[in-house]
């Protein structure tokens, strides 16, 4: 058989698409954008992180050093803090959920391009017009995929910086409370002996 009766046979897929060159300047925008997000992800996460940490110190350099002036009205506030670190946690949770899906939308396209990439060349050939359909169709439901981890990266992006801004808000709150209602109540470590010698002056006599 000679070389050129070779060259016109029919054309074998390739076993994997990493085969398949792709020139980086066909997607090199759309991962610079996703690298922006990502950087915005990046810092929601950090700042959820700090939030949660800056609870624990001053949970451990305010309240517990001073247990007489702000513990109860600590506990009493406690829901605000629950709700609030509840609330760090699901910003940091979907901050991460939100790398990943936009991670796997670059590589939707890789594989869209690859796919496109490999189908144009069996267009050329007869033989492999079957080929070239699964492509196709190949390529259509990164299409789909795409579109929906899209959304999803929009949707756990804002989900993020709202549940951000709620937990620091909530946080904030409960340490409010705590503070204002120890000052309004004058709850100093004497302020409860003298409060107790002038309900009961007779004791002095």
């Amino acid at each position: 058989m000679s070389t050129e009766s070779q060259s016109n046979g029919p054309i074998k897929p390739v076993r994997s698409l990493t085969e398949v060159p792709v020139d980086e300047a066909t997607y090199k925008a759309d991962l610079e954008v996703t690298d922006r997000y990502q950087n915005f992800s990046m810092e929601l996460l950090r700042v959820s992180l700090l939030g949660i940490g800056v609870f624990g110190f001053l949970l451990k350099e305010v309240i517990l050093n001073d247990k007489d002036n702000y513990m109860h009205p600590f506990v009493s506030s406690r829901w605000w803090f629950v709700l609030g670190l509840l609330a760090l946690a699901v910003s940091a949770a979907f901050a991460l959920a939100h790398r990943y899906v936009s991670s796997d939308c670059i590589a939707c396209q890789i594989r869209y391009l690859r796919q496109k990439h490999a189908r144009d060349e069996a267009l050329k050939h007869k033989a492999a017009s079957e080929v070239a359909r699964k492509l196709n169709d190949g390529m259509q439901e990164e299409k789909d995929d795409l579109k929906v981890q899209l959304k999803r990266g929009g949707l756990t992006l804002r989900i993020s910086a709202i549940a951000l801004g709620i937990g620091v808000a909530l946080i904030a709150v409960g340490f409010i409370n705590t503070i204002f209602t120890t000052k309004v109540t004058g709850n100093t470590p004497g302020s409860t002996n003298a409060t107790l010698n002038a309900a009961s002056p007779n004791q002095t006599r």
